[in-house]
């Protein structure tokens, strides 16, 4: 028997609980520095070296370059620190490695040859949340002893609580405060996330479970008039069974006012001349004025230009949406009270959330035609600024 003399922390005592009580599941659920990844290797080195004999130990992410850079790294360097380390007991093309009888495998689960079919007394699934459901069940039913997974709570819904309450699962909570070897500047630089970022003090500061925040657009308040000082603009978006819609706009630097115009479905290019025509008459738009169209129809923005409005295609290009998106959120945004869709779609402009609702830098594509006009109203703007407007008073 060796016995390794290490400094550990309360997520060491964790793994020894879960295993001497014969839980088949632990999780480790903590904020950032919590010491969760680091002091599960020591315990699995240690039972290694002490209590276990012809064991296979599966450590494992979502993707392979992950586990390399990560928790393969970190069980290496503890190795070496305190000098267990040999050369002739890693296999470094499988990335395998032998304690006396025991062996521990790395991969991920980008390597599906690897995945299938293997069977092994323990894994350690690291950052968890990458996975989704199906991922766990294969690997855990493949797990004839323990499977233990750690994650920070940086969701508001996962696989990784539902399971919380079977019976088999035992569940511990950690933080930064219990790693006593934490550096004094790691430590003020989590704490610091107290004032600056309510979320992220949740998630990596106290450990708990984040607060999805899917909603795009929280900077716009309304106002009774399209009246202010700024460059006049105009965005069309073109529908048929859905809407065709349009708005105009007074971008200024500081702060930017829009206006509904037009919110109707089944127009034809005929029809949407007419509609032009009418706000016209009533001064809301005059031949000279710039409207920028969805370029997606060619033959709609050419019918328009023959009609004598100075109309134009986007140059959509890639991640134009998300430039657009950042160049609205760096703005204070004012919307006219008689705007009742817009106020309505920017209600319900939503992020994208995958099948584990992990929350993705794609805003859902559904009810966001007076969005898009805005987006083609801005479109110059925001290439011209590359982000570089902060969001100020307007004053």
């Amino acid at each position: 028997m060796v016995t390794l003399k290490i400094q550990t922390t309360k997520v060491y005592d964790d793994c020894e609980t879960a295993y001497n009580q014969n839980y088949p599941v632990m999780i480790e659920e903590g904020g950032s520095r919590s010491s969760k990844t680091y002091n599960i290797l020591i315990w699995l080195i240690q039972k290694s070296l002490s209590d276990w004999d012809n064991k296979i130990i599966d450590i494992c992410r979502k993707a392979f370059p992950s586990v390399r850079d990560t928790v393969m790294f970190d069980f290496f360097e503890i190795l070496r620190r305190y000098n267990l380390y040999s050369e002739n007991n890693h296999n470094k093309t499988e990335n395998i490695y032998k304690i006396g009888n025991n062996i521990f495998r790395f991969f991920g689960l980008d390597q599906e040859q690897k995945v299938r079919g293997r069977k092994r007394n323990i894994i350690f699934i690291n950052e968890a949340n990458e996975l989704n459901p199906d991922d766990y069940k294969q690997l855990n039913q493949r797990t004839e002893e323990l499977t233990i997974i750690d994650y920070n709570p940086s969701t508001e819904f996962g696989w990784y609580y539902d399971i919380q309450t079977q019976d088999e699962v035992i569940v511990f909570h950690s933080t930064y405060k219990d790693n006593p070897f934490l550096p004094e500047r790691i430590r003020k630089s989590i704490e610091a996330y107290k004032e600056t970022d309510e979320n992220y003090w949740r998630v990596f500061g106290l450990g708990i479970r984040g607060v999805s925040k899917t909603t795009i657009f929280s900077n716009w308040s309304l106002v009774d008039e399209f009246k202010g000082e700024g460059e006049l603009l105009y965005g069309m978006d073109f529908g048929f069974n859905n809407e065709t819609a349009l708005v105009r706009v007074l971008y200024h630097p500081k702060g930017i006012i829009v206006d509904e115009l037009l919110y109707k479905s089944e127009l034809t290019s005929d029809l949407m001349i007419e509609e032009l025509n009418k706000l016209r008459d009533s001064g809301l738009i005059t031949y000279a004025d710039t409207i920028t169209g969805d370029s997606a129809r060619p033959e709609v923005i050419q019918d328009i230009f023959k009609a004598d409005y100075n109309i134009k295609g986007t140059r959509k290009g890639k991640d134009s949406v998300l430039r657009n998106i950042n160049f609205l959120k760096k703005h204070k945004l004012y919307v006219t009270k008689r705007s009742i869709n817009l106020i309505k779609e920017l209600k319900s402009y939503k992020w994208k959330s995958d099948k584990d609702n992990r929350i993705l830098d794609q805003p859902v594509k559904l009810n966001d035609h007076l969005i898009d006009a805005l987006f083609y109203a801005l479109e110059d703007k925001a290439n011209e600024t590359e982000f570089a407007v902060g969001s100020v008073s307007w004053t």
